[in-house]
């Protein structure tokens, strides 16, 4: 593990160019990573996107039609974003297609790849932590069938997002404020599932939320969850990954074993295919 600097970077935004090319300089230089192509993954509150239904149109059009619908306009009347997308469905009812659409500040952009370039990495792209999240999601049995929650806790952080029948729906951000593993951390957790529950029925859905699974807790963690969460009506557990993902050598034997949930957006990010 390599604690991040205190003060390089605060809410995933590197408020610190120089310390963190230092930092993550070193990183490389000891695990000899600069002779690889690097992908980077940004999970970062400040980056917007949208499920879109798209008519049949070029890539032009597709940017224009995205930058009008999730893109910021300054003061000066210019538009700072850089837009992307990755189709979630390339055939939809009455033709066209579904797309995840990005939006992401330029300058937050630049600030990432000049600081890891700077720092030597051989950047070859950078994805967003949805987008990554749903490539593992579409290799998951957890999660293709029925309406789902994939429950993801970082640290501070828990995100939800919502499948149905394997297609994604949306995505909530919410910050843990109750120390870990505490009955107060678990009520946090229990209420955020909930108004997920909640907004979910309010939309009429054909089939209710039957389950949510967790990524990044350990066994411990997430079996002592299942009382807490009864209220909710609905299955808990851990993502299963081992179908998909084979921990051997050295990662299976170092302290205790490694959990992949730990590390869904970098496992995701890697993924080949759709959503790349």
């Amino acid at each position: 593990m390599f604690p991040l600097p205190e003060g390089a970077m605060i809410n995933g935004i590197i408020t610190d160019e120089d310390t963190m090319i230092r930092y993550l300089s070193g990183i490389g230089t000891e695990m000899n990573l600069f002779k690889q192509e690097a992908m980077l993954v940004i999970d970062n509150n400040s980056i917007r996107s949208k499920v879109m239904d798209m008519p049949a149109v070029n890539e032009v059009k597709m940017l224009e039609f995205i930058s009008r619908d999730i893109g910021i306009v300054s003061e000066g009347g210019e538009v700072n974003d850089v837009f992307d997308y990755t189709v979630l469905n390339a055939k939809v009812a009455g033709g066209g297609s579904r797309l995840l659409a990005v939006a992401v500040d330029r300058a937050l952009l630049q600030a990432y790849r000049n600081t890891f370039t700077s720092a030597g990495f051989n950047l070859k792209n950078i994805n967003i932590g949805v987008n990554a999240a749903n490539k593992m999601a579409r290799v998951s049995p957890d999660l293709m069938t029925g309406a789902r929650i994939l429950a993801i806790v970082d640290e501070r952080n828990l995100t939800l997002m919502l499948y149905e029948d394997g297609a994604y729906k949306i995505t909530n951000k919410y910050r843990l404020l109750a120390s870990d593993d505490t009955p107060e951390w678990r009520q946090e957790i229990g209420n955020n599932l909930s108004s997920v529950i909640q907004f979910h029925k309010g939309q009429r859905p054909t089939e209710e939320i039957s389950a949510a699974f967790f990524a990044g807790l350990s066994p411990a963690q997430t079996a002592a969850l299942a009382e807490p969460l009864s209220f909710l009506g609905i299955q808990t557990g851990m993502l299963d990954l081992a179908p998909r993902v084979k921990i051997s050598s050295n990662a299976a034997a170092k302290d205790g074993g490694l959990n992949p949930g730990k590390y869904l957006l970098n496992l995701g990010v890697m993924l080949k295919g759709k959503g790349g």
